[in-house]
């Protein structure tokens, strides 16, 4: 029937009388179904609405809405907005124990009475019949069609649970505002796609045809609907509060992967390093993302390899440090991405690791896979230095090796070859020679002592009034060039001059204790140059602390600097790793002490009971302080003691352990480093120097 045989059937059905009440006029088309209504606003008594019965997002008061129905005795009312709701809550309808529709249509009345409800729905005759499957043949007369237009009208509608509500804009937020707007927005000619939320998403289900439904019910199902993508998404990729955040913030109709760089605030590219180097600052949902990017989107990089191995997020950090020992074949270019993100990870390095290490068979390759930001991997790189020494390495190599990843050492192992005087000559040699902590006593020359001015006058020399001494307990000159080195990266512009000295003899610090109370001085070099890290007497550790320490004294000089123009950075004495190893070897390197004498550190010198006559050979020095007479070790032999210096060092596991108080020249020379700024600081008041006790950074626990 066309919408004017409906109208005039209606009209002709008012004062026919009828057991059977309701009548349902099924519309395809959506400008017929406006039509219709219009038509049927004329004809019928009175419109009721089942909106006018809904509040909110909760279901119509049926209870209501048919004790008004009954209000309208022997009138004809024209019923809206129920197809709506048996497109919303067919589940509900389909139940028997819920339904309410299908009371009023096969509600029955008095064969005389000539009530009807008139009820036009939008499509949904799919709907009905399923709500329906079984009707009354006297009703079935009473099921009409509008065939007005060919054309079916065709829309999409979805709903939202309310697990959307901060996620989504929504045409409705609720039933009731569903019901007074979905006329309305299906008259909207430039629209056919429309949503609204509901907490009754549950009654609906998926429909196909004229209005096709989808139920969003989920925020997985909403961000896989959205992207591009979304078929390589899986539910199990997170959890639900994990898909409520992304479904906030998703990238609709573009791939996942924009959703992934937005949330993770990075550009255009995906840089792990960027994002890794936050690592510990990311939100559980950011680590998540991280995971899927790579399983999502892998490449044949290392970070690809390394992190679609984890079960977890958390787990990232350690696989990127650890996959690198699963693989069959080494390739340089994973061995760079690996310690490029090492770098910015704050990972630590056990035993355990560092024995996987040991297994790379090329010692370039393990070098190149430190990161070099703990102490353990550098103490580990100074072992495989050692190593490569010990087999031959030229020193220079070694250096183009280091000084990138590990400028310290790469400096402390470069030999001088601007000059080649016997000084830089010796010490080339044993900065080598201490490297490869073996015994050695091939000196390569010998330096003359009496050309070289004492400590004290250097310092006098170039002291002013506006001057601070740094004292270092066993600061040899064989750190000069490091310290050199860090001096002239000073973030101050400054100049240095650079000078060796003599330290007094024994070279121990009761002889040689010259700074004053307004002097800095600091223990923790020599204490550690003796014993090794307290926990740890590992030789190569030993020497990586002893690197740091480096720094730490350039660095307190800039402290210095911001108070004083001057600061001349000094040691007492320095100390010898070959006279401790070849303490050992008593056979060849102990001799008697004089009858009477004391023998003091590890036999580098022994103290005379009296002023006597004792024959001097060529490595022993006579010496006389405070009327106390004293005969000093010049070579690496000793005096008879028994001692457990550098005790229970072997080739396969080095301990650490120096001596002092001999006269070889890493134990005799200390530096003196002039350092002044360029710009001096603005004049002050002269504040005289206070009187008091030593600073003792170690004691006091100063850094």
């Amino acid at each position: 029937m066309n919408i004017a045989e409906i109208v005039t059937k209606v009209s002709n059905e008012r004062q026919t009388p009828g057991r059977f009440p309701t009548r349902l006029i099924f519309a395809h088309n959506f400008a017929d179904y406006l039509s219709l209504v219009g038509e049927l606003k004329t004809v019928c008594d009175e419109v009721i609405d089942l909106s006018a019965f809904t509040k909110g997002d909760v279901l119509p008061r049926f209870k209501d809405f048919k004790n008004e129905l009954s209000k309208h005795s022997e009138k004809q009312l024209l019923l809206l907005s129920l197809g709506e709701y048996l497109r919303i809550c067919i589940k509900r309808e389909r139940d028997k124990t819920t339904a309410n529709f299908p009371s009023l249509w096969e509600q029955q009345q008095s064969e005389k009475s000539t009530t009807k409800y008139i009820i036009p729905i939008f499509g949904s005759r799919e709907i009905f019949d399923s709500i329906m499957p079984i009707q009354d043949e006297r009703q079935q007369q009473f099921v009409w069609e509008v065939n007005e237009s060919s054309a079916e009208s065709e829309y999409s509608l979805v709903i939202y649970s309310p697990d959307f509500t901060d996620a989504i804009t929504v045409d409705a937020t609720n039933l009731q505002e569903w019901f007074l707007k979905w006329t309305t927005l299906f008259s909207d000619k430039n629209r056919n796609s429309f949503s609204f939320q509901t907490k009754l998403y549950r009654y609906a289900e998926p429909t196909y045809g004229g209005v096709r439904l989808s139920i969003i019910d989920e925020p997985f199902a909403y961000v896989a609907s959205l992207v591009a993508d979304g078929e390589k998404l899986r539910k199990d990729d997170g959890n639900e509060e994990f898909w409520k955040h992304i479904a906030q913030n998703t990238k609709q109709g573009q791939p996942f992967a924009e959703t992934i760089k937005f949330l993770l605030n990075i550009g255009h590219s995906f840089n792990p390093i960027s994002v890794l180097a936050r690592f510990n600052e990311l939100s559980d949902i950011e680590l998540n993302l991280l995971r899927l990017w790579y399983k999502l989107y892998p490449s044949d990089d290392y970070y690809t390899y390394a992190i679609n191995k984890v079960a977890s997020a958390d787990e990232i950090p350690i696989s990127l440090r650890d996959s690198i020992f699963e693989l069959p074949k080494l390739t340089d270019s994973f061995i760079q991405q690996r310690t490029a993100v090492l770098r910015v990870l704050d990972l630590s390095y056990s035993d355990g690791y560092f024995v996987r290490l040991d297994k790379i068979p090329a010692p370039e390759s393990r070098l190149m896979m430190l990161t070099y930001r703990t102490l353990a991997e550098r103490a580990y790189a100074v072992r495989v230095v050692s190593g490569l020494l010990r087999s031959g390495a030229e020193i220079n190599a070694l250096v183009e090796l280091l000084k990138s990843d590990y400028p310290d050492l790469a400096e402390y192992l470069n030999p001088d070859s601007t000059d080649t005087g016997a000084i830089t000559q010796y010490f080339n040699w044993y900065r080598r020679s201490k490297l490869l902590n073996k015994p050695n006593t091939d000196i390569p020359c010998i330096i003359d002592f009496d050309s070289i001015d004492s400590r004290n006058k250097a310092i006098q020399q170039n002291s002013t009034d506006d001057t601070l001494q740094f004292w270092v307990d066993g600061l040899g000159a064989e750190w000069i060039p490091i310290l050199l080195r860090r001096l002239n990266s000073l973030g101050i512009a400054v100049t240095v001059k650079p000078l060796i000295a003599k330290a007094l003899l024994p070279t121990e610090t009761e002889y040689n204790h010259k700074w004053t109370a307004a002097d800095i001085k600091w223990d923790r070099l020599d204490k550690l140059s003796h014993n090794g890290m307290p926990d740890d007497k590992d030789y190569f550790l030993c020497i990586a602390r002893q690197l740091e320490i480096m720094n730490e004294i350039v660095e307190h000089v800039s402290e210095m600097l911001s108070k004083v123009n001057r600061v001349i950075v000094t040691g007492d004495h320095g100390s010898s790793r070959l006279a401790a190893l070849l303490f050992h070897d008593a056979e060849n390197f102990a001799v008697e002490p004089p009858k009477d004498a004391i023998v003091h550190s590890f036999g580098r010198f022994v103290e005379l009971k009296e002023e006597s006559y004792v024959a001097l050979t060529a490595s022993m020095e006579h010496t006389e302080i405070d009327g106390k007479h004293y005969i000093v070790m010049k070579t690496y032999e000793h005096f008879k003691l028994s001692g457990n210096a550098a005790g229970g060092n072997t080739d396969e596991k080095a301990v650490a352990g120096e001596v002092h108080g001999g006269m070889t020249p890493e134990e005799y020379l200390v530096p003196v480093l002039v350092v002044t700024r360029k710009t001096p600081l603005p004049p002050k008041e002269t504040i005289k120097k206070p009187k008091g006790i030593t600073i003792n950074d170690d004691i006091l626990g100063l850094p």
